[in-house]
């Protein structure tokens, strides 16, 4: 006999949205937009085609549905499949100004990160919303943006109504019940020249009290020699339902310089860490898979380091008012040209005991 509990599942979620059955089954999609140099690899475009068989797809679209209205907006966009409302503080406090609605929609927060929630919603369906930034303070100490998300909402062919975006920050401090302000800007094309539009501010408090419960923090302290009289120190992994981080220090790191972080497990999972904080000298890896197995005793890493001119380095500016600019650096490579591939290990293996 059929083992019955799936459908038992989907009858309990049987009023679900059809909208909600659509978004899940497309693929999230990540925007690292705080990032200043960027990489990208041009490579020949691959077409896949996915048959559904039967019903399967189809349940497996409901089941995602249904974990889609459960889950936090947080976890939503970051494509946490576990339950992260324990952690989440819902706020939804909404300002509109000439057409756009922003609305402050969740935060989380631990000992030393904040995530916050936001939505830009195109109140008339003139404006352009793809593009926003985000700043935030607490007690007048700004906050560093490590790393910025967003979930599309819109299947390709019709316009972008809302566009929700979730943004981490490092916090060198936590207290209790922190008070924090936040700014968020709108930006608009006005003849091909992007121009800063509007800015939203709000307040919010947030307690690291649940999270930081929950969050695993492991001090590693390894020193790794890069060249003559140059040492890349790896500091602490921390990691929680919301990702793993590991942090370290660099202080000649240049233009060129890009290092990643890869290895196994005791159970022979492979995990790859992308630097996503360049904040120098204090540099962030991020584990590109989210989380580390909560049975894995033992982690295996070794630093990859690239320093090169390779590919051709394409530069662009435009300045929008005295305040405000937008500026990416980047280099674009051949197929077999990426910095990832061309990466070469340096030092010794570092071993992570995950049980302490």
């Amino acid at each position: 006999m059929r083992d019955n509990k799936g459908w038992d599942f989907l009858t309990a979620f049987e009023d679900i949205d059809e909208k909600y059955i659509y978004q899940a089954a497309k693929p999230w999609k990540e925007n690292k937009i705080v990032r200043v140099k960027r990489y990208i690899r041009v490579a020949a475009a691959c077409i896949i085609l996915v048959a559904a068989i039967g019903g399967g797809l189809t349940h497996q679209n409901e089941v995602k549905a249904a974990w889609y209205k459960m889950t936090s907006l947080i976890g939503r966009i970051l494509g946490i499949e576990k339950e992260t409302d324990e952690y989440v503080k819902t706020i939804q406090k909404t300002i509109e100004k000439n057409g756009i609605a922003v609305s402050l929609e969740e935060v989380a927060a631990d000992a030393k990160s904040l995530w916050i929630a936001y939505s830009l919603t195109d109140e008339k369906g003139e404006n352009d919303i793809s593009m926003s930034s985000i700043q935030v303070a607490v007690d007048g100490e700004s906050l560093a943006l490590e790393n910025q998300y967003s979930l599309d909402n819109s299947s390709g062919s019709e316009k972008v109504t809302s566009k929700y975006f979730a943004a981490k920050f490092n916090r060198s401090r936590a207290d209790h019940s922190q008070k924090f302000e936040i700014q968020i800007g709108t930006f608009q094309n006005q003849n091909e020249q992007v121009e800063e539009r509007d800015v939203y501010s709000f307040s919010f408090t947030a307690d690291p009290e649940a999270l930081q419960a929950d969050t695993k923090e492991i001090d590693i302290q390894v020193s790794i020699p890069i060249e003559k009289n140059q040492t890349f120190l790896i500091s602490e992994m921390k990691y929680n339902i919301f990702g793993c981080t590991i942090s370290g220090s660099y202080s000649d790191m240049t233009e060129d310089d890009e290092f990643w972080l890869r290895g196994k497990d005791d159970l022979g999972n492979e995990y790859v860490f992308n630097l996503t904080s360049y904040d120098k000298p204090n540099l962030i890896f991020e584990l590109q898979d989210w989380r580390i197995l909560d049975h894995a005793k033992q982690l295996t890493l070794q630093l990859y380091h690239y320093s090169g001119t390779t590919g051709k380095t394409v530069s662009y500016e435009q300045k929008e008012s005295e305040d405000a600019y937008i500026e990416e650096i980047g280099t674009v490579y051949d197929e077999d040209q990426a910095p990832e591939d061309l990466a070469v290990p340096v030092g010794d293996g570092i071993t992570v005991d995950l049980q302490n």
